[in-house]
């Protein structure tokens, strides 16, 4: 259990920019966790079909984050 994330000073979203493909940029919205920390969502039109674009954290194969 996560609680209330606002209270906790979790942004509730993150801003893109300048990443080099346009539909990539824009503002992601907090959409639960992944690895015990914030995940980020946002959806976008991307080569003719609407796509789901996600901000997360993950273990690497060698245990790097």
């Amino acid at each position: 259990q996560h609680g209330d994330s606002v209270s906790k000073g979790v942004p509730v979203e993150m801003i893109v920019d300048g990443c080099g493909v346009g539909e990539i940029n824009g503002v992601y919205k907090m959409r639960g966790f992944c690895d015990d920390v914030p995940m980020y969502c946002k959806t976008a039109r991307y080569r003719g079909k609407d796509e789901d674009f996600r901000l997360f954290r993950c273990i690497l194969t060698d245990n790097t984050r």
